[in-house]
């Protein structure tokens, strides 16, 4: 049986377009760095796809000084933005054309 990473193929240094895993911090820093609109925006983009992505939030995920911070398939992402993370939804193939979260 394969491996996590290899079903990822994350060793491979390949995107699979398939299946993701995001979790956004909810910790009192990331909070007031924007990480619930963050975490509205991923449930929101993520819902349009057909792949299979799991979006969840989480209590402190112990990276303060990176808020607002998001692991994205155990990766950890910090001070993510709208536009950072709009562009990252792009680069995974999650993104739809039908919103633009660089509204502010």
């Amino acid at each position: 049986m394969a491996s996590a990473a290899s079903k990822l193929n994350v060793g491979a240094g390949r995107v699979d377009r398939e299946k993701h895993v995001f979790v956004v911090c909810t910790g009192q820093h990331c909070l007031k760095a924007g990480s619930g609109e963050l975490l509205s925006d991923l449930k929101h983009e993520c819902r349009h796809t057909s792949a299979e992505v799991r979006v969840g939030a989480s209590g402190c995920l112990g990276h303060c000084q990176l808020a607002p911070a998001i692991m994205e398939d155990g990766r950890m992402m910090g001070v993510v933005s709208r536009r950072r993370l709009q562009l990252e939804l792009s680069r995974l193939g999650l993104s739809s054309e039908r919103r633009n979260l660089n509204r502010h």
